[in-house]
């Protein structure tokens, strides 16, 4: 091996040494980076449960108001009952009529949910399936009575008013 074999051989090690120097740092690089992006998915991790902890807290927040909203409506026929009921006992001979009253909230939180009325209990009208339930399969515009009237909240029925067949 001569002297220029050996400067090469030098030269090929030094070029070696110098990748193996550039591996190093672009390993470290790599290793920073990598620790840095497990860093944001921890945080990132972090922050999603931070809001849905705080989504279902406002959901429970939610939920509690609706029920205290509802209980207000429905407060005064809550506090009615009891007292018709101990009424009615106390005189059987009480008239319906004086009891109708106490169902006024009930109407009044229908209203407020923006519903309207389906039929008139009592009324004789041509069956229609999309308005009427049956516990018979009758045929559109056969003659009915409505026994308990429905809902609908303007195009959307809520639940069909009860009909018995003519």
């Amino acid at each position: 091996m001569g002297l220029k074999d050996l400067f090469q051989s030098q030269k090929t090690i030094r070029e070696l040494r110098g990748e193996v120097a550039s591996l190093t740092r672009q390993q470290e690089q790599a290793c920073r980076r990598l620790e840095s992006s497990e860093e944001t998915a921890a945080n990132v991790k972090k922050e999603v449960e931070r809001q849905e902890q705080n989504r279902a807290c406002d959901m429970e927040l939610e939920r509690a108001r609706i029920e205290r909203e509802l209980f207000t409506v429905l407060e005064p026929l809550l506090l009615s009952l009891p007292t018709a009921r101990e009424a009615i006992r106390k005189n059987p001979e009480l008239l319906a009529r004086d009891m109708i009253g106490m169902f006024r909230p009930v109407e009044d939180f229908a209203e407020a949910l923006g519903l309207s009325v389906i039929g008139e209990v009592g009324k004789e009208t041509p069956y229609d399936s999309t308005l009427h339930d049956s516990a018979n399969a009758l045929e559109p515009g056969a003659p009915v009575r409505i026994v308990t009237v429905g809902y609908c909240r303007g195009e959307e029925i809520w639940i069909k008013a009860r009909v018995k067949e003519l």
